[in-house]
């Protein structure tokens, strides 16, 4: 049993580390992949820049 669990505890670090060095990239493409305006779009409105980036700092 005990032999069992160290198993289970390595391969659970192993899938936190490769989890936690993949959040960056889907949060940058989630964030780029929302239906708006950003910067550097065809839309160069104030709104494009402080929507987005206010919620994305807020949240």
């Amino acid at each position: 049993f005990m032999l069992s669990t160290e198993k289970t505890n390595k391969v659970l670090g192993v899938l936190t580390i490769i989890f936690t060095l993949t959040i960056p990239a889907t949060v940058i493409g989630t964030f780029y992949g929302m239906n708006v305006a950003l910067p550097g779009g065809i839309d160069e409105q104030i709104t494009s820049i402080f929507g987005p980036y206010t919620t994305f700092f807020v949240v």
